[in-house]
C-alpha cells in the first residue's frame, strides 16, 4: 500500500518537476510569480478504506503517546549529531511527526494523501531562473533552478543549508510515447481561455498507469508556448516528457489513476519586477552532503 502511494508520489513530482522547468524556459520575457493549488484524492475505494485505517491508528491517543516518545527519542546527543550532519533526514523526520501529530492527522484521516502532498506552490521566475516555494506535504520547502547552469538546488531555510539535485542527462531519450488529443472544448482559466488537451501514454500497460487533462492558453504575455515545443522539455527526464509538445502553456492539468488522481490549478499570474537576489543561493548557507 505505502508503496503504491510512494510510487504516486514520486511520478506525481516528476510531473510538477518538468511542468516547472517548461515554465521557466518559456518564460523569458515573462518576470513574476504564478501560484499554483494542489488537491489529491484516492481513487481505488480499498485503498482509501486501507490508508484511512491506517491514519486512524495513528491518530489514537496510544499511537500519539508513542509518536511523542519518539520525539524524546530525537533528542538523544547521538541522534542530535545524527541528525546535524544530515540536516535533510531531519528535515524528512520532523514533517513526518508533524503530519502524524494533533488536528493534521485527523484531517489525514479523512484524507491520507493530504499529508504528504503540497497544497500550495509559488512559482517565482525572472530571466532563466526558478524559485519554487512548496507548501505543505512531505517535500515543503523551496527549489531553485538555474537553467543558465543547468542546475537546481533544495534550499532548507530552517537549517541554513542547500543540496544540489540531480537529474537524468538530456541526452537520454524517455522510451514513453505519449499520445496528445487536442480538443475543441474550452474554458476560461483567470480570464485566459484554455484548451483541453488529452494525454495518455500510448504504449503503457502497467495498472498504475497515469493519463492527463492539460488546460493550455497561448494568451500569456510573456509566457512563449512555441518555446516549449523548440526545446523539448521533459525529454530524457521522468514523469512527462509530453510538456514540451503540448500546444499552450499548462494552466491547469489533472492526473488520472487507478489508484489515485491529482489536480494542480494556478490560481493568479502576477507580472512584475523580482529581485535577482531571489534566485542567488542565500551567502551564508552551506552545502549539505
Amino acid at each position: 500500500m505505502m508503496r503504491l502511494t510512494l510510487n504516486l508520489m514520486k511520478k506525481f513530482t516528476a510531473f510538477l518537476a518538468a511542468v516547472c522547468l517548461a515554465v521557466t524556459l518559456s518564460a523569458q520575457d515573462f518576470e513574476g510569480t504564478i501560484s499554483w493549488k494542489m488537491t489529491a484524492e484516492i481513487a481505488d475505494p480499498a485503498l482509501k478504506a486501507k490508508m484511512q485505517a491506517a491514519q486512524a491508528r495513528l491518530a489514537s491517543p496510544e499511537m500519539q503517546a508513542q509518536l511523542q516518545q519518539a520525539q524524546a527519542a530525537m533528542q538523544n546527543p547521538q541522534m542530535q549529531e545524527m541528525m546535524r550532519q544530515n540536516p535533510q533526514m531531519k528535515a524528512m523526520i520532523e514533517r513526518q511527526l508533524a503530519a502524524m501529530q494533533g488536528p493534521g492527522a485527523a484531517s489525514a484521516a479523512e484524507n491520507p494523501l493530504a499529508a504528504m502532498l503540497p497544497e500550495s506552490f509559488t512559482f517565482k521566475t525572472k530571466g532563466q531562473r526558478s524559485l519554487v516555494i512548496i507548501k505543505g506535504g512531505m517535500a515543503a520547502g523551496e527549489i531553485l533552478t538555474m537553467a543558465d547552469k543547468d542546475a537546481t538546488y533544495r534550499i532548507n531555510r530552517d537549517e541554513q543549508t542547500y543540496q544540489k539535485i540531480g537529474h537524468e542527462s538530456a541526452e537520454t531519450p524517455s522510451t514513453t510515447i505519449y499520445k496528445i488529443t487536442r480538443t475543441t472544448e474550452t474554458a476560461k482559466i483567470l480570464g485566459y481561455t484554455c484548451t483541453r488537451c488529452d494525454v495518455e501514454p500510448g504504449t503503457s500497460t502497467s495498472p498504475e498507469k497515469m493519463t492527463y487533462t492539460v488546460w493550455v492558453t497561448s494568451e500569456i504575455k510573456g509566457l512563449d508556448p512555441k518555446k516549449l515545443r523548440e526545446i523539448r522539455v521533459g525529454q530524457g527526464r521522468s514523469g512527462a516528457n509530453f510538456v514540451g509538445q503540448l500546444d499552450g502553456v499548462p494552466l491547469k492539468m489533472e492526473v488520472h489513476s487507478a489508484k489515485a488522481n491529482f489536480t494542480m490549478e494556478v490560481t493568479a499570474i502576477t507580472p512584475g519586477a523580482l529581485s535577482a537576489a531571489a534566485f542567488e543561493l542565500p551567502a551564508n548557507f552551506t552545502e549539505a552532503p
